[in-house]
């Protein structure tokens, strides 16, 4: 087992966008419990505007997320309503996510700024 695997021992609900609607409203696939390393720092990142922006939590998530999903701390199970993520307290959405791979190239660490 990797540094990168035996480093997320945190557990939160990740919701994956599907479609956005006709009023540009985006919409959510059903949330997944994911293994992550969840971290509340600031730190610096350009933005998918490409202007400088400041993040609140950097996650380091086990599987590629996109920019405009959402995540939050915590188990499937306490989450308030699965299908409206942003109903439930302390939801982020993702963004900045990268990847960088290991030496080898045979795992990536997968980074979520929050």
């Amino acid at each position: 087992m990797s540094i990168i695997t035996r480093m997320r021992k945190q557990q939160a609900v990740w919701w994956g966008q599907s479609s956005v609607d006709s009023f540009g409203v985006p919409r959510f696939n059903s949330p997944i419990q994911i293994m992550c390393r969840w971290e509340d720092d600031q730190k610096e990142f350009i933005g998918k505007d490409g202007l400088p922006q400041v993040s609140s939590s950097i996650v380091y998530v086990d599987r590629v997320m996109q920019i405009g999903d959402i995540l939050w701390l915590g188990l499937i199970s306490n989450i308030a309503t699965s299908q409206q993520p942003r109903v439930n307290a302390g939801w982020q959405e993702i963004k900045q996510f990268k990847q960088l791979p290991n030496f080898s190239a045979s795992q990536f660490l997968l980074t979520a700024y929050l």
